[in-house]
């Protein structure tokens, strides 16, 4: 994540929920910005652990 660009980012999510994606299968409306926002959560997580196991 340390070399994606919020315009990168951007172009993921905007990806992620075109017509015809199995995003569009969960039970609420998922939007590009969520799934940025999801993949910058899963990221600091992700460091946050591995932080923890040292």
């Amino acid at each position: 994540m340390a070399e994606a660009s919020s315009n990168d980012l951007r172009r993921i999510g905007e990806a992620a929920v075109k017509e015809g994606e199995t995003i569009h299968n969960m039970p609420f409306t998922v939007t590009a910005d969520d799934v940025v926002q999801a993949l910058l959560a899963a990221d600091r997580y992700a460091k946050a652990f591995k932080q923890s196991e040292k």
